[in-house]
């Protein structure tokens, strides 16, 4: 490779890691995530945060996780862009499982083809129905600052997950030197999952809040 990725070069960065999220609060993960240090799957955020961490300076086992993809009954597989390098791998690792690279946005239709083809009950994750993926939507940060829940100074969270909000709904706000900007629904939909809390930094286009459209009656 370029550098010294993933070996004991990089041990100071692993320490100034390890300071860095000392005071981040995480969650335990929704889906199943396998790590790339052992190809474990793992159901604790802690554990999570630790494994990225010691990554750092540890090898990538993609090995690993295709064999507990094999394990798992993984039947379909998706490398989001730039894909080819993981795709290829599997290809010859694992026989019989469809893959495709994601590499321009022309292709997210098949990935939505593919997707409810294959989707299931198992590892986290029900489709609506066979071939009808849940129709989700993004509302992105619309500016740098910090995410804040609710309408206004000292207002309660809006909603939570599971609610269902009005298009124009206020879902929290991003607060900055130069003032404060609402996020807002722009369309009436239920609220599947929230990406930050209440007091975290965000950038510019940061996704804040997965959406899914109600359907009009």
């Amino acid at each position: 490779v370029a550098g010294a990725f993933h070996t004991k070069h990089m041990a100071p960065a692993v320490d100034a890691l390890e300071r860095a999220v000392a005071q981040t609060m995480v969650k335990d993960p929704a889906i199943t995530l396998l790590s790339n240090a052992d190809g474990a799957v793992v159901t604790s955020g802690a554990n999570w945060v630790e494994r990225i961490v010691n990554q750092v300076a540890n090898p990538v086992r993609w090995d690993k996780c295709m064999e507990t993809m094999s394990d798992i009954g993984v039947t379909a597989m998706i490398e989001l862009i730039p894909g080819g390098t993981l795709a290829g791998l599997a290809k010859r690792a694992l026989p019989g499982v469809e893959l495709l690279a994601l590499k321009t946005p022309d292709q997210l239709a098949t990935a939505r083809e593919l997707v409810g083809a294959h989707a299931t009950a198992t590892n986290g994750y029900q489709a609506a129905s066979v071939g009808s993926p849940a129709e989700w939507k993004i509302v992105v940060a619309p500016g740098g600052g910090t995410f804040r829940s609710g309408a206004e100074e000292g207002a309660a969270a809006a909603t939570s997950a599971g609610e269902i909000v009005s298009a124009g709904a206020a879902l929290g706000r991003v607060v900055a030197r130069g003032g404060e900007r609402p996020v807002t629904a722009q369309f009436d939909a239920v609220l599947v999952e929230w990406l930050v809390e209440d007091g975290d930094p965000v950038s510019e286009g940061q996704p804040l809040v997965r959406l899914e459209p109600k359907e009009n009656p």
